[in-house]
């Protein structure tokens, strides 16, 4: 039952962090109705931008931090699971088809990023957090690849392989990058 208790654990810090996003809500709320009455044209208009800044913000760290985190986070308690051999044959096929599921979403997450940030500039403030994704997302997928009896098909497996060298390369590029922008900037 350990697998079941961690989720509720999480799902407590997850209703103990709503509850404070709460709060700090409600004071920005009251701070924001002082400030609509002094001015609400300019109100609007630098709101209109912190929105979009701060949504953009959330998106990025949702989806590149949070959910995939989160997933990695379930994995491990699942692998738990399989490891305590506690389980019917069921739920054990069931539980390994989700652990490869799991896994190719990080192939696929880690190949995204690359792909992607590899065919965009980069400044030297992106330079980092990119580099934060890009080795998270490998720490993860070299996780996977290190679990006894993956499961995953020869095909995949290589691709995986190929995904995590080519995001070390990435990583040695931005690396490069970054110490030619700095050296630029002094």
């Amino acid at each position: 039952m350990g697998f079941f208790d961690d989720l509720k654990e999480l799902g407590r810090g997850i209703k103990d962090a709503t509850k404070e996003l709460g709060k700090d809500l409600g004071q920005i709320a009251r701070e924001t109705k002082d400030e609509i009455k002094s001015d609400p044209g300019k109100y609007l208009l630098d709101s209109a931008k912190d929105v979009a800044g701060a949504v953009a913000s959330v998106g990025k760290y949702a989806i590149n931090h949070a959910v995939p985190d989160l997933t990695w986070q379930t994995m491990k308690k699942v692998e738990e699971q399989l490891q305590s051999g506690q389980l019917s044959d069921e739920q054990r096929a069931d539980l390994m088809d989700r652990r490869r599921k799991a896994a190719m979403s990080e192939v696929r997450f880690l190949r995204q990023r690359t792909d992607r940030d590899l065919a965009e500039d980069i400044t030297a403030k992106d330079v980092e957090s990119r580099i934060d994704v890009v080795e998270g997302a490998r720490r993860r997928l070299k996780w996977y690849l290190d679990l006894p009896d993956l499961g995953l098909e020869p095909d995949d497996q290589a691709e995986a392989q190929e995904v995590v060298a080519r995001s070390r390369e990435t990583v040695d590029e931005w690396r490069a990058k970054q110490r030619e922008l700095t050296d630029r900037s002094s």
